[in-house]
């Protein structure tokens, strides 16, 4: 999907279907993404 408020970025969406490994897969992908760390590293 082209966004039209910024040109030249695009936005990708990624599914899969209920229950299957791959749902699983994007799930713990999510969450990986949704974790931040409050300690510096």
């Amino acid at each position: 999907m082209d966004l039209i408020a910024e040109p030249g970025l695009r936005m990708t969406i990624y599914a899969a279907e209920p229950d299957s490994p791959a749902a699983h897969a994007l799930t713990l992908l999510a969450s990986w993404a949704a974790t931040t760390s409050l300690q510096p590293r």
